[in-house]
């Protein structure tokens, strides 16, 4: 009876360590999934500030063209003078904007790239507490998989809040509310 009861908590101890472990895997599975999500919505939030960059440059090349026609409209056209100066003067504003949104895209994409190695390294950080511990035998005591499971979820509830975050920016500048 013993040792059957010895067997049994042998038994018991394997499978333990066996869900410890897949849970672990799990865990380093979600960070990795997590990390590529995070460098795919950088790439979204690159190519806004690609769209920004290419609207500004049609801007620049309006500008140029509307100070052309208004320097080759006479000067007893008054009202087209007018309407073209209105002209040029919309497109600077606009291009004044776009240029306030790129540099916050870029600070808020600047941001997400520091945030992201940090996060990364944390990750890569704790894939090797999981491989050394495994490599080590003391897999059973070294790691707690629940505590390991919650960082890796703060790590991931992080990348996801700052990315939101430049996300927003770039969405409320869409909405002109600039007064």
């Amino acid at each position: 009876m013993i040792s059957s009861c010895s067997e049994q908590s042998k038994a018991s101890l394997k499978v333990a360590k066996q869900k410890a472990e897949d849970q672990l895997a799990e865990t380093v599975g979600k960070g990795q999934v997590a990390l590529q999500m995070y460098r795919d919505r950088h790439a979204e939030i690159e190519q806004q500030i690609v769209a920004i960059k290419a609207m500004s440059k049609r801007t620049e090349r309006k500008i140029s063209e509307k100070e052309a026609q208004l320097a080759s409209i006479p000067a007893g056209q008054a009202e087209k003078r007018k309407l073209v100066q209105s002209m040029v003067d919309h497109y600077k504003e606009h291009r004044a904007m776009l240029v306030i949104r790129e540099q916050e895209g870029i600070k808020a994409l600047k941001k997400s790239h520091d945030n992201y190695d940090m996060i990364r390294i944390k990750v890569e950080l704790l894939e090797e507490r999981i491989d050394s511990a495994k490599a080590i035998g003391s897999f059973e005591t070294a790691l707690d998989p629940g505590t390991t499971s919650k960082e890796m979820n703060r790590l991931i509830t992080m990348m996801e809040k700052d990315l939101d975050t430049a996300e927003a920016q770039f969405e409320t500048g869409d909405l002109d509310l600039d007064i």
